[in-house]
C-alpha cells in the first residue's frame, strides 16, 4: 500500500513514459484508489459549477457519489487539483467528508466522495431550518471535532461557512470543500518569507491572491489584514458559522448595504472594503442571538476574538459544545473562560439598535444620497451645456431638498431629520415631537454655519444662509450652499417604544407650517386607523388652513389595533369605530349605527 504522495510520484513518471496501464496501477495502491477506470463511473446531473470545477451527482461502483471534475487548461490547474487531493486523503475524520476514489490520468480528472443530503447553508435559508439550542451545541460539537482532526493532519481549511458543511441521510454534519486548503506548515513558511519581504516593502499581488482567500463574511481579522491565516482562522469562521445558525441570518446582513435582501437603513451601513475593514480594526462581529445562552455567546465570542492566540483551539471548541450539549448546563466552563478574557467585541444588534450604529447608519445614508444627488445633477448641467452651449445654457441652477427618515427595528425607533420635516409620536394621546427643524432660526446652528464659514443674515422674515437665502442649515442637494456650513448629515434621534405609543407622523414644512404638533396628532386620533386615510385628511386640512408649501405625510401605526378601538377629539369620546390592524373595519360598532363607524374620517 502506497501513501498518496508516493503513488502521485509514480504515476507521473509512467505518464511521461507514456505508459498509462502502469499509471493506472500504481494509482490504485494508493491508499486511496487514484486510478479508478472511468467505466466504474456513472455520471449524472450537474449539481453545481465553478470556474475551477463543476460538480455532479453519479453512481461509481452502485454507490451514490458527488463527483467534482476539475478543469484542467495549464500545469498551475493540475499542481492545485494534486494539492487538493493530497489534502482531503490526509484526514480521516467521520465529521470530515471522506475521499473515496480519484482519477488523476489524462484527459480527465475528478475526486469521488459519499453523497450528502444537503447542505448547511440549504437548510438554514432555504428550508428555514431553526435548530434548538441542544441541537445547535450538538452540531458545533461535531464539526469542531472534525476541524480539530483536519487540524491534526496539518492541514487548513480556509473556508469554513454554511455551503460547506454537508449534511447527509444520516444528518451527520461534515466538513467538505478543500479546493482552498492548504498546509499548515508549507503555509507558515510562505508566511514567514512574506513577512520578511514586508519588511523592506509589500508581498506581491500573487501572494495575496493565493492567501488573503475565503468568502468575507467568515474571513478572520488578521487574514482581511493580509497577514496570513493558520488554524485560529478556522475557528474564527467555525464561530461565524454557528452564530448564523443560532440566529437564522447571514453574518453582517444587519450592516451591509450591498447585500440583495436588504430591507433597512442599517443594511446599507458598511461596503465590502468598509465591512472588512470594521472587521478587522474596529472590532465589528456579527449579532448575537439575544436569547442564546450565554455559554454558547461567550464561547463564540472567545472563538472571533480579535488576538488570533486569544481563540480556542478547535479542540478546546468541541470539548466545551460537547459538554454543553451532553449535559444542557449552559454556564461557561473554566476552561473555556481562560480563552475568554479579552472583551466581547461590538456587534449589530438586531435586538435593541445602539445609538451609535443607528447614527452612523442614517448618517452615512444620508450623505450618500447627497453625494449621489449632487453628482446627478452635475451631469445633468454638463450635458445641458454639451447640447446648447455656455451660452444659451442660462444660469446654473442648485436644487436641493429636506428629507426625514424613520427607522423602526427591535423597539427603538431611530429618526434621522436634514432641515425642516418634522416627525412626531403619539404617546398616550399626546404629541412627542422626535425630530428638531434644522433652520437659522435656532442659535445653535447658526453658530455652526459660521464656524464653517458660512454667511448668516436676517432677511425679510427671519435668519437665512447664503447667498440664496436658505432658511434652512441642513439639506441634500445645494452643492452651491455646502461651503458655506449647509450639511447633508442629520440629526439623529433614538426613542425606546413604550406599549402607550401608538403612531408616528412624519410630513414636511407644508404641513407643519399650518398644523401645530397637537392638532396633528388630535386629528389622526379623530380619524379611522387606516394609514393612507390619516395621512390624506392631514395633508387635507394643512390645504384647508392655507398651506403655501408642498405637503408630504406618512401616517404609521406602531402597534396593533384593538377590535374595538375608540376614537376622540378634543379629549371627549366622540363615537366608537370598530377595525381590526390598522384600519380594517367590521361592522360590530357595540350599539352604535354601523353608518356611523364609516362616516368616521
Amino acid at each position: 500500500m502506497l501513501s498518496v504522495e508516493e503513488a502521485l510520484i509514480l504515476m507521473a513518471k509512467a505518464v511521461q513514459r507514456g505508459d498509462f496501464e502502469e499509471a493506472a496501477g500504481s494509482g490504485n495502491r494508493a491508499t486511496v484508489p487514484l486510478g479508478t477506470p472511468r467505466a466504474d463511473l456513472a455520471l449524472g446531473a450537474l449539481l453545481s459549477a465553478g470556474q475551477q470545477a463543476a460538480i455532479h451527482c453519479g453512481t461509481l461502483r452502485g454507490r451514490p457519489v458527488a463527483v467534482k471534475k476539475a478543469r484542467i487548461s495549464t500545469h498551475q490547474d493540475l499542481d492545485k487539483f494534486r494539492k487538493e487531493l493530497r489534502l482531503m486523503a490526509a484526514v480521516r475524520h467521520a465529521n470530515v467528508v471522506p475521499l473515496l476514489a480519484a482519477h488523476v490520468l489524462p484527459p480527465d480528472y475528478w475526486l469521488a466522495m459519499p453523497l450528502q443530503r444537503t447542505s448547511l447553508e440549504a437548510e438554514l435559508h432555504e428550508r428555514g431550518w431553526r435548530p434548538s439550542w441542544p441541537a445547535l451545541t450538538r452540531l458545533g460539537a461535531e464539526l469542531a471535532a472534525g476541524l480539530a482532526a483536519v487540524h491534526a493532519a496539518g492541514v487548513l481549511h480556509r473556508d469554513v461557512k454554511p455551503g460547506n458543511i454537508l449534511l447527509g441521510e444520516d444528518g451527520v454534519p461534515r466538513l467538505g470543500d478543500f479546493g482552498l486548503a492548504e498546509a499548515a506548515e508549507e503555509l507558515a513558511v510562505e508566511l514567514a518569507d512574506a513577512r520578511s519581504v514586508l519588511a523592506g516593502g509589500k508581498p506581491s499581488g500573487g501572494f495575496y491572491k493565493r492567501h488573503v482567500v475565503g468568502t468575507l463574511e467568515y474571513m478572520a481579522p488578521e487574514v482581511l489584514q493580509r497577514l496570513g491565516g493558520g488554524a485560529p482562522a478556522d475557528v474564527y469562521a467555525l464561530a461565524v458559522t454557528l452564530n448564523e445558525a443560532a440566529i437564522g441570518a447571514r453574518p453582517f446582513l444587519d450592516c451591509t448595504r450591498d447585500n440583495p435582501a436588504c430591507q433597512t437603513v442599517l443594511n446599507y451601513n458598511y461596503g465590502r472594503q468598509e465591512l472588512a475593514a470594521a472587521v478587522a480594526a474596529e472590532g465589528l462581529r456579527p449579532t448575537q442571538a439575544s436569547g442564546a445562552p450565554s455559554a454558547l455567546n461567550c464561547l463564540l465570542a472567545a472563538c472571533w476574538a480579535l488576538d488570533p492566540a486569544a481563540r480556542p483551539t478547535a479542540a478546546v471548541a468541541a470539548d466545551e459544545l460537547a459538554r454543553l450539549a451532553c449535559s444542557g448546563d449552559f454556564v461557561a466552563s473554566p476552561a473555556l473562560e481562560r480563552h475568554a478574557t479579552a472583551p466581547v467585541p461590538p456587534s449589530c444588534d438586531s435586538g435593541s439598535i445602539c445609538h451609535c450604529c443607528a447614527e452612523a447608519a442614517l448618517m452615512r445614508a444620508f450623505v450618500g444620497l447627497d453625494t449621489a444627488f449632487r453628482e446627478t445633477e452635475d451631469r445633468a448641467w454638463q450635458q445641458r451645456v454639451a447640447r446648447m452651449g455656455a451660452g444659451a445654457a442660462g444660469a446654473r441652477t442648485w436644487p436641493g431638498a429636506t428629507a426625514l427618515a424613520a427607522l423602526l427595528h427591535g423597539g427603538w425607533l431611530a429618526v434621522a431629520g436634514a432641515g425642516d420635516c418634522r416627525a412626531v409620536l403619539c404617546r398616550d394621546g399626546a404629541a412627542v415631537a422626535l425630530s428638531r427643524d434644522q433652520t437659522a432660526a435656532r442659535a445653535d446652528e447658526r453658530e455652526r454655519v459660521a464656524a464653517a464659514g458660512g454667511d448668516v443674515r436676517w432677511r425679510m422674515d427671519g435668519w437665512r444662509v447664503g447667498a440664496a437665502g436658505l432658511q434652512v442649515t441642513r439639506s441634500l442637494g445645494d452643492a452651491d450652499l455646502k461651503a458655506a456650513g449647509v450639511i447633508a448629515e442629520p440629526e439623529v434621534t433614538l426613542t425606546e417604544l413604550l406599549p402607550a405609543d401608538a403612531f408616528v407622523v412624519l410630513a414636511s414644512d407644508g404641513l407643519w407650517d399650518v398644523v401645530p404638533d397637537e392638532d396633528a396628532v388630535g386629528l389622526v386620533l379623530d380619524t379611522v386607523k387606516d394609514p393612507a386615510m390619516c395621512a390624506r385628511r392631514l395633508a387635507t386640512e394643512a390645504l384647508t388652513r392655507g398651506a403655501g408649501d408642498n405637503i408630504t405625510v406618512i401616517v404609521a401605526f406602531l402597534r396593533p389595533l384593538t377590535t374595538l378601538e375608540e376614537v376622540f377629539s378634543g379629549g371627549r369620546q366622540a363615537r366608537r369605530a370598530t377595525r381590526t390592524e390598522y384600519g380594517t373595519r367590521r361592522d360590530n360598532t357595540g350599539g352604535h349605527a354601523a353608518d356611523e363607524a364609516r362616516d368616521t374620517y
